[in-house]
């Protein structure tokens, strides 16, 4: 499962309005993010486009196959994601 969220951070960088940056507060995709890293030991969980290069390895390294260890790795990856993303939206709602 590959998934990539609302740009947030970007989106409050750019000095949008705040109807904007709330629009850009990605629902679907971090409850999909943790629903796949939840779920590693059936799933491999691409939560960003900066771990393509990663998935590109694995890829060309084991083909389609992929073990506990590499979804382990993917799903920690995850919760990173969703963990920084969670942060960024609660800094903006401390600001």
């Amino acid at each position: 499962m590959i998934v990539d969220l609302y740009p947030f951070e970007q989106t409050v960088a750019s000095g949008a309005s705040d109807e904007d940056i709330i629009e850009k507060i990605d629902i679907g995709g971090i409850s999909l993010i943790r629903a796949g890293a939840k779920n590693f030991k059936d799933v491999v969980i691409v939560p960003s486009k900066a771990e393509y290069p990663v998935l590109l390895q694995l890829l060309n390294t084991k083909g389609a196959q992929t073990d506990l260890e590499d979804r382990r790795m993917f799903a920690e990856r995850a919760f990173g994601v969703s963990s920084h993303y969670d942060t960024a939206i609660h800094n903006w709602f401390a600001e």
